[in-house]
């Protein structure tokens, strides 16, 4: 039985990114809103960089190992 009472948390409220993914062919087109910043990674854990030059709408073929966006 918990000995503790702490002060009550407020709920998690998550960010709203509007992203949207589409794929064509053998592309993928990431586009995201003004001001966002494009990022990836060859693990989900990271480490993340900065994917740079990229712009919405950013299109990818993929074409080796995964990689994370």
């Amino acid at each position: 039985m918990p000995t503790h009472v702490g002060s009550t948390e407020s709920a998690l409220t998550l960010p709203n990114i509007n992203v949207a993914i589409s794929g064509s062919g053998t592309s993928v087109t990431i586009t995201w809103p003004a001001g966002g910043t494009l990022q990836s990674a060859t693990n989900l854990a990271g480490p993340w960089a900065d994917v740079l030059g990229a712009t919405s709408p950013y299109t990818i073929v993929p074409t080796g190992p995964q990689v994370f966006y």
